[in-house]
C-alpha cells in the first residue's frame, strides 16, 4: 500500500499568453531532493502565489483538486475506478455549483512502469501543455469529439487510427477543419472553423495523431467519470499518474490572460494473486 506524504506541498500554475509562470514550493526543503520509493505518494496541488497574481493583473488562477480516487491507493488491475475533480476559480466560479463547464476539465491517466523516483515523475507532469493540446482546450473541439468515445463526430482515437501523420494528409485535414466537410464519417457534418489559424489547426492535428493512439495514456473530460486500470501487455506491476487540469477564461480586465490549474496524484496497480 502506498503511504501519503504530508510533509510538503507543491504549487504550480501556468499563464498562457506572453508569459508562463511556474512556482514550486516545499515546506520541507531538506527532503525535497530525496528520491521516493514506490511505496510513497506525492500529491501536487496547482496554485500560484498572490504576489504573482498582483504582478500579472486581476485574474486569479484556478484551484484544481482530485477528490477521487484517493492519492496513494492500490487498486486491482482491470478495476473500473470512479474519479472526481473539483475546480474553484475566483472569476469563473465553482464546479460544485455547476459554474464550471465540465467539458473544459481534463484528466490524463498515464501508465508508468518504474516508480522508483516518484517525485521526479510527478514533477515531469508540471509543464506547459503542448501547443496543439493547449489550442484544443481553448477551442470547441470537445463539444463534438471525445478521446475514446464518439460524440457528434468521431473520437480522436478513431481519427488517429484512420489517418497518418504525414504532411500531405495533415494539410488535407487542416483544410477540412477550416472549411468544414461532410460525408467522410457517415452523415456527420464537420462545421467550418475560420476563427482558427491554419498553424493552430496543424498543431492540433499533429497532437491528435501523435498522442491519442498511445495505449499507455487515457484522456477524459468532465469533473467526474470512470476509467479502467489497464496494464500494457507483458507488464504485471506499475502505477498510474493522474493529472487533472483546468484553464480559466481570464479576467474581465484582460480576457487574454488565462491561467491553468493542475493537480497530480499517483496510484498503484495491484495484481491479484
Amino acid at each position: 500500500m502506498l503511504r501519503e506524504i504530508t510533509s510538503f506541498a507543491m504549487f504550480m500554475a501556468v499563464a498562457f499568453g506572453m508569459h508562463s509562470v511556474k512556482l514550486i514550493e516545499s515546506s520541507d526543503t531538506s527532503d525535497f531532493n530525496n528520491s521516493l520509493s514506490p511505496d510513497n505518494i506525492v500529491s501536487i496541488d496547482a496554485r500560484i502565489s498572490e504576489d504573482t497574481v498582483q504582478q500579472k493583473g486581476a485574474n486569479h488562477p484556478p484551484i484544481v483538486k482530485i477528490l477521487k480516487p484517493e492519492p496513494g491507493g492500490a487498486y486491482p488491475v482491470d478495476t473500473r475506478i470512479a474519479y472526481e475533480v473539483s475546480v474553484s476559480d475566483q472569476e469563473d466560479g465553482e464546479s460544485k455549483y455547476d459554474e464550471i463547464n465540465a467539458s473544459e476539465v481534463f484528466l490524463e491517466v498515464k501508465y508508468v512502469a518504474d516508480t522508483s523516483n516518484a517525485r521526479k515523475l510527478l514533477q515531469n507532469e508540471i509543464e506547459d501543455d503542448p501547443v496543439g493540446l493547449a489550442a484544443m482546450k481553448t477551442s470547441n473541439c470537445f463539444n463534438c469529439h471525445g478521446f475514446d468515445e464518439p460524440l457528434i463526430g468521431p473520437s480522436f482515437r478513431e481519427i488517429s487510427e484512420r489517418y497518418t501523420n504525414e504532411d500531405s494528409m495533415v494539410n488535407t485535414l487542416v483544410q477540412r477543419v477550416i472549411e468544414g466537410s461532410s460525408g467522410i464519417w457517415g452523415s456527420t457534418v464537420m462545421p467550418s472553423h475560420p476563427e482558427l489559424s491554419s498553424e493552430n489547426i496543424k498543431e492540433i492535428i499533429h497532437w491528435i495523431l501523435e498522442n491519442t493512439s498511445n495505449p499507455n495514456i487515457q484522456y477524459y473530460t468532465g469533473t467526474d467519470g470512470i476509467f479502467q486500470l489497464k496494464l500494457p501487455k507483458g507488464n504485471t506491476t506499475g502505477a498510474f499518474v493522474l493529472t487533472a487540469t483546468y484553464t480559466d477564461h481570464g479576467s474581465s480586465d484582460d480576457n487574454l490572460q488565462k491561467l491553468k490549474g493542475q493537480a497530480v496524484i499517483l496510484i498503484k496497480a495491484d495484481t491479484l494473486p
